[in-house]
């Protein structure tokens, strides 16, 4: 597995080698009326995704949610990030977690 983390969702294009681990940290914390009305999403899709992380079975990565969508669900996703601006995107960056060290303390 690549080695990813919040600084590589700061702009857009994703690096591609992250690109599955920003689009689910950006889902995580997104709304669903964000996913909607900032993303660009469907009601349907908000929704579905919505109840994914919420199914009570945990959602830490882009696999495990893919996991608990359809395949046109999951495409739908990757389109609305293939076609994200970094207006768009500068919405959630001051909510994306940053890393810790291993003190708890923000680096």
């Amino acid at each position: 597995m690549t080695e990813c983390n919040p600084e590589d969702c700061l702009s857009v294009p994703f690096p591609r080698k992250c690109s599955e681990y920003c689009i689910e940290r950006i889902l995580i914390i997104a709304k669903p009326d964000e996913k909607i009305n900032i993303l660009g999403m469907n009601k349907r899709l908000a929704d579905a995704i919505f109840r994914a992380y919420n199914s009570g079975f945990p959602v830490t990565t882009f696999n495990d949610l893919q996991n608990k969508l359809t395949s046109e669900q999951v495409n739908s996703i990757k389109m609305v990030f293939d076609n994200l601006k970094q207006s768009q995107l500068d919405h959630f960056i001051r909510r994306l977690p940053r890393r810790t060290d291993s003190n708890g303390r923000n680096i």
